[in-house]
């Protein structure tokens, strides 16, 4: 009996290594597997191509895709489930701070989660903070907006961008309050964040070779490449149109005639003609307003330092202005969303620069606009489309050609001036433009301008321009002085100009699109 006891503790203890030893493989077989997720996720969030752990995530098949692919084809609307309004909010969220966050997901495939992050200045230790996000909910496959308070470790999130809540902000929360028609191409979560925090439909993470879009890429048609980072149908349709002038005290800038689309017009010679280019969301439609003094460019309603388009068609603005020497037609041709689709779309950017291309065009200005960080995607596109222009980079005999080429850096409301000119020399520097270029500018001399007596002054090519409003009839000086560069640098002064030898003669620049 004895001896049976000692044999069966013996076998037991055999079997108790047995297990340890069984239990010590998975463990490494599992330690292995994490390192190797680590490293997949390291090489795919490094914007490298597709991992092999998602390949399935690409097959034709797939659920996942198959769901996106007919998120694509229904409307491209936020389809919420009722009217939002102030009082649906947890908290009167007035002068706390906002951030954008983001947090980087593995599943179904490795990717940026961006949301809000709302703090109440307090100086007790308590905070107040609250999440908001738009995600999509798994369990009936559709988007939701969330409200938590914060949960997660501090270390998870990582920071963009903190400012101030403004009503402005408010009413953009309750647009978008009941949001469920998600999307991870054209309404994600970081498209969500960026239109809360700035007005602006926004996701990086979609521009070409960036890994989201590598991963969608073959299933978005022509359509779809145009709607990317382009206002849901819902919220484009609350736009401010209104012909009163914006600013009573602005004298000096263009007066409206007409507007009309691109397609199809032809820029007379004796006109003085303006192309303004750069990313959705830089600005360009806000700057164009300031040149007529009045809402001619269609945007979408909220503060007026953050316009955002909600067309991606080219129109051409026609004004007159009054010089010294009598009047002038000018044409302001806003070219929404052009960066864009220079990047989705080749045919349709040929066909757009084809329209203002003509042989028998002249262009006096061309103006490009950026705002926040340059990416790598909308610099490529820059320079391109400077290119097509023929920007004189290095050949010392066509410096002349540069007074046709502005550069401005916009959304500099809350920058220091040193600040305004790191970033411009940042663009300066990734366009491969002189952005301290003396553009000569010809007015007639006070008192004189019967004899036709000239002075020559200067302005720079490269400018930082803001727009801040501080009421419906009020701005600030940042912005008077806005006002005054564009009219300096973009507005001619004399009708002299309009028989320069300088002008962007399009027939003799035998551009490569033609």
């Amino acid at each position: 009996m004895i001896s049976f006891i000692v044999l069966g503790w013996n076998e037991s203890w055999r079997m108790v290594q047995t297990v340890q030893e069984s239990f010590k493989f998975l463990s490494s077989a599992l330690g292995a597997q994490r390192e190797s997720d680590k490293a997949i996720v390291t090489r795919h969030s490094g914007e490298s191509n597709v991992s092999d752990r998602w390949k399935h995530f690409l097959e034709p098949g797939n659920f996942l895709r198959n769901i996106e692919r007919k998120r694509l084809k229904a409307p491209h609307d936020l389809q919420q489930q009722k009217v939002g309004s102030k009082e649906d909010l947890p908290v009167d969220f007035t002068d706390w701070d906002i951030t954008i966050c983001y947090r980087n997901r593995k599943d179904p495939f490795p990717y940026k989660h961006y949301f809000l992050m709302l703090v109440k200045p307090d100086s007790s230790q308590t905070k107040q903070e609250w999440k908001l996000e738009f995600s999509l909910n798994l369990d009936d496959n559709v988007g939701e907006v969330k409200w938590s308070v914060k949960s997660f470790k501090q270390q998870e999130e990582k920071k963009e961008e903190t400012q101030k809540v403004t009503d402005n902000i408010i009413e953009r929360i309750v647009n978008v309050l009941y949001a469920t028609n998600f999307s991870y191409c054209l309404r994600n979560s970081e498209n969500f964040a960026n239109y809360i925090f700035d007005g602006n439909w926004q996701s990086h993470q979609l521009t070409q070779n960036n890994y989201m879009r590598k991963i969608f890429n073959d299933i978005l048609s022509n359509e779809d490449r145009e709607k990317l980072s382009t206002l849901p149908l819902d919220i484009a349709g609350k736009i401010l149109k209104k012909e009163d002038i914006m600013f009573p005290e602005l004298e000096g800038m263009l007066e409206f005639r007409n507007q009309t689309n691109l397609r199809g017009f032809r820029f007379p010679e004796d006109d003085y003609n303006i192309i303004v280019v750069g990313p959705t969301g830089a600005g360009k439609s806000t700057l164009i307003n300031l040149l007529f003094n009045r809402t001619v460019c269609v945007t979408q309603k909220n503060d007026k330092s953050n316009f955002a388009s909600v067309t991606r068609y080219a129109q051409v603005v026609s004004g007159i202005h009054f010089c010294q020497d009598g009047e002038v037609r000018v044409n302001v041709v806003d070219t929404m969303g052009f960066c864009d689709i220079f990047l989705e779309n080749k045919e349709a950017a040929d066909n757009l620069l084809r329209d203002i291309l003509s042989e028998h065009s002249k262009i006096d200005k061309v103006v490009f606009v950026t705002y926040g960080v340059i990416s790598a995607a909308h610099q490529e596109a820059i320079i391109q489309i400077m290119d097509k222009f023929q920007y004189p980079r290095k050949h010392p005999d066509l410096t002349k050609k540069r007074d046709n080429f502005v550069f401005l850096y916009n959304k500099t409301e809350k920058m220091t001036d040193y600040e305004k000119l790191e970033k411009l020399q940042d663009m300066g520097k990734k366009l491969g433009a002189d952005i301290g270029h003396k553009i000569p500018v010809m007015m007639l001399v006070q008192g004189k301008e019967e004899e036709g007596i000239e002075a020559e002054n200067y302005v720079r090519s490269g400018l930082t321009t803001s727009v801040n409003c501080l009421s419906d009839a009020e701005f600030d000086a940042a912005t008077k002085k806005t006002c005054k560069q564009l009219r300096s640098v973009l507005l001619p002064h004399t009708r002299e100009v309009l028989m320069s030898p300088k002008r962007l003669n399009i027939a003799q620049m035998q551009c490569p699109i033609q």
